[in-house]
């Protein structure tokens, strides 16, 4: 199936302290497996579209390699 599902439990004092927690655990935890396990991500992307679209606005652009910097 090529998809995983991680759930974490957290709490915070408010409402927009929880949102906040868990909008950064999740970007910390996507960033520890770019960098740690890279494998463990998907490689195939999907796009749809709608309506009528031509054939080379509906071929997906191609993917460019950027040299990545991680944070210190």
């Amino acid at each position: 199936d090529g998809s995983m599902e991680l759930r974490c439990l957290m709490s915070a004092r408010s409402p927009g302290q929880t949102f906040d927690l868990r909008c950064e655990v999740r970007e910390k935890l996507i960033d520890f497996l770019q960098w740690e396990h890279p494998e463990a991500l998907p490689r195939s992307r999907q796009m749809s579209f709608r309506g009528n679209v031509d054939s080379e606005a509906a071929a997906a652009p191609e993917e460019t390699t950027r040299k990545r910097v991680r944070p210190a």
